[in-house]
């Protein structure tokens, strides 16, 4: 079988003009809501996804030699669509601007602990939990953020990968969403890719030496493309919870999201 991307990539092409025109409308509207945190942050992750994309494409059409970076580039854009889909569901439900907040917070405690790691300090040396490094740290770098050592846990628990799906799979009927299960152990199988393990490069020979590279990029392609529009889609849902005037503009990127389904070869 003949697996062509140029059919993906031509309706990614038309959907996103069409996205981007009706976003240059509701932008200005969110960015000023009282849900402007969480606004900001889903279009925030929504954009840094659209460029994760792009890169897929260019790598996807420039050799299919690329299918390793490609595979890693998914993985990375599976846990933005698993952040932008927790925070949208937890906006839907709550309705009110905390969850963009909180966001923010375990952005900056991802940042020190991070740091943290890096770093040749050793817990045995110094004697200090993990956890009061990581507030030490963020006392002095971020002193507004006044978190408790309960609240730490708390939070960097609540955004866990395996927290976040199971929060998704719990409150489903927020967002109709029949691609999430497929993606957990899709997830963990990309992992691999990231962390450089035996099973990432034996994929990548075996799909080499088999003569499937071109099909696996056809998949690697078509399921980024499924991902970024689902969230392009998701994104008018609190659109709408702060605006209903857009509901024509929701009708017609559902009708097109439902027309990718025709194009894909499964």
């Amino acid at each position: 079988m003949h697996y062509d991307i140029s059919d993906i990539l031509s309706f990614d092409n038309d959907f996103f003009t069409s996205f981007q025109t009706i976003a240059d409308k509701f932008v200005p509207i969110l960015s000023t809501s009282k849900y402007k945190n969480t606004s900001l942050t889903l279009l925030g992750l929504l954009s840094t996804a659209t460029n994760i994309k792009l890169s897929i494409y260019d790598l996807a059409e420039a050799s299919e030699t690329h299918l390793y970076s490609i595979q890693l580039l998914n993985r990375v854009l599976i846990e933005h669509y698993l952040k932008f889909n927790y925070i949208l569901v937890r906006f839907l439900k709550e309705k009110t601007d905390e969850v963009g907040q909180e966001y923010r917070k375990v952005s900056k405690i991802n940042d020190i602990l991070s740091y943290i790691n890096a770093t040749t300090i050793s817990i045995s040396i110094i004697d200090e939990s993990n956890d009061d490094l990581i507030l030490q740290e963020l006392k002095e770098k971020y002193p507004e953020l006044n978190i408790s050592k309960k609240e730490l846990y708390n939070i960097t628990n609540q955004w866990k990968h395996r927290s976040i799906v199971k929060y998704l799979i719990e409150n489903a009927n927020y967002i109709k969403n029949e691609y999430l299960l497929k993606l957990v152990p899709e997830y963990s199988k990309l992992s691999s890719f990231v962390h450089g393990s035996t099973y990432a490069e034996e994929f990548y020979h075996s799909a080499y030496e088999e003569n499937r590279l071109q099909e696996h990029i056809y998949k690697n392609i078509t399921d980024v493309c499924i991902k970024t529009t689902h969230m392009n889609v998701s994104l008018m849902i609190a659109v709408l919870v702060i605006d209903d005037n857009f509901q024509d503009s929701m009708t017609l990127l559902v009708n097109k999201y439902k027309d990718l389904f025709n194009l894909v070869k499964r």
